[in-house]
């Protein structure tokens, strides 16, 4: 053994001075370690512990992560199921104010609406049973949807909806179905009411105009009365409505819809405001010369016109109130014999009438201011010397004999002198009202 050796069963090293010799440092370096002589830190259960705490955290993430996926698929169908709910309850809306506003229309049934028996058609009767019946089977809504937390409540509120959108689709079809049938029966319904509005407006402007022109004329033939300032304020008043009539177009509007039938309405208000104008203005004007007392005297052709009226089946016509209410009577009779009305060809005359007609005629005509015309009591029928329509009033005629035989019943006669055999001048067209 070396002098730098250590037998193992030697005692340890002396240390002289605190000092340890080399040689004995380094063996006992290189002695073994024994790691189960430490004492126990608690490090050893860490990675254990560690590795269950992570694969429960993964456990629960899992459920968590599943939990949530499951949350927003069942968000979704709740938003899209409410959504579709909401658009159906807005269609089954629509529907059935569609359908109110079509029945109300139809059970108003009054002339201005078009609807007018419409009901009493076997179609119409069909057709709005049918809409008052699916009124009846569409489903109630809440205000809102049934509140949705699941996936079962989603499915619901979708068989909800399926219910009430089959509903909002058949009230809409049996309201297609009743406007499809109703709007050509209201069309027709309301053109031809508008047709007869307007032969009426047209007749009623006629009138207005054709008293407008008599005024006129007779403003205008008497000079004191026209030259006064306020003579020439109404006869400028009256003219400018004339002119205003006068431009109105007379032709009837094309009327196969409710909306030319609107169209049509239009013109016939234009006419009647139109007729209403020419109407004020004439009056105005008449109502100012007969207080002039120079015009309107009463006298033979020159009577207030206020006493005077149209006849209703020829408005250009001017008679005697009496005599004209009087062969208004005759004329039903008439068109009921001959099936048309009385071809009435003159009637009242003004005064200035009657000298024109003595111009033309000389003493044919009676002298100015001593005619029948002139008192608003005689009409003469068309003069079978002129042809036409004239030859069925000569003597012995169906329709003059016809005349001679029931006008006297209504107060009407073919005056003596005017028959044949009589005194002359013979005029078989020439009738008389005495009352």
């Amino acid at each position: 053994m070396g002098p730098d050796e250590v037998s193992a069963d030697a005692p340890g090293p002396v240390v002289e001075h605190g000092v340890v010799p080399a040689g004995r440092v380094a063996a006992r370096r290189e002695l073994p370690r024994h790691e189960g002589a430490r004492p126990d830190d608690g490090r050893g259960l860490a990675g254990p512990v560690i590795g269950i705490v992570i694969a429960v955290a993964l456990v629960l993430l899992s459920f968590t992560g599943s939990a949530l996926a499951e949350r927003r698929h069942v968000d979704a169908a709740c938003t899209a199921a409410g959504q579709a709910w909401t658009d159906a309850t807005t269609r089954l809306t629509q529907a059935k104010d569609r359908a109110s506003a079509a029945l109300g229309l139809v059970n108003g049934g009054d002339a201005a609406s078009g609807t007018q028996g419409y009901k009493d058609t076997s179609t119409g009767g069909t057709l709005v049973a049918a809409v008052e019946q699916a009124l009846r089977d569409v489903p109630a809504f809440d205000a809102s949807a049934t509140p949705c937390t699941s996936s079962s409540g989603a499915a619901a509120i979708a068989e909800r909806t399926r219910a009430i959108d089959d509903g909002a689709t058949s009230l809409g079809n049996a309201v297609d179905a009743l406007t499809a049938d109703l709007e050509p029966y209201r069309a027709k319904q309301l053109c031809d009411a508008q047709s007869a509005a307007f032969n009426d407006a047209v007749t009623g402007l006629g009138v207005a105009e054709a008293n407008a022109k008599s005024a006129l004329d007779v403003a205008d033939g008497a000079a004191d009365y026209s030259a006064t300032s306020d003579g020439a304020s109404l006869i400028a008043a009256l003219t400018a409505a004339m002119a205003g009539a006068q431009a109105l177009d007379r032709a009837a509007p094309a009327c196969t819809t409710t909306d030319q039938a609107a169209s049509a309405g239009v013109s016939v208000r234009a006419m009647t405001d139109a007729t209403a104008a020419l109407e004020d203005a004439t009056n105005a004007l008449n109502a100012s010369m007969v207080a002039s007392g120079k015009v309107y005297t009463g006298e033979n052709g020159r009577l207030d016109p206020a006493t005077l009226c149209r006849l209703p089946f020829d408005p250009v016509q001017l008679l005697r109130c009496d005599a004209a209410a009087a062969l208004t009577k005759l004329n039903v009779a008439y068109k009921a014999a001959w099936g048309e009305d009385i071809p009435v060809d003159l009637s009242y005359r003004t005064y200035d009438e009657q000298v024109k007609m003595r111009d033309i005629y000389g003493g044919g005509a009676a002298e100015p201011g001593k005619s029948n015309h002139g008192w608003g009591t005689a009409i003469d029928l068309p003069d079978y010397r002129q042809g036409g329509v004239g030859l069925d009033w000569n003597y012995g005629t169906p329709k003059y004999e016809w005349m001679k035989a029931n006008a006297p019943a209504y107060g009407w006669v073919n005056p003596p002198w005017a028959q044949q055999g009589g005194k002359g001048p013979h005029e078989p067209w020439h009738f008389e009202y005495v009352g």
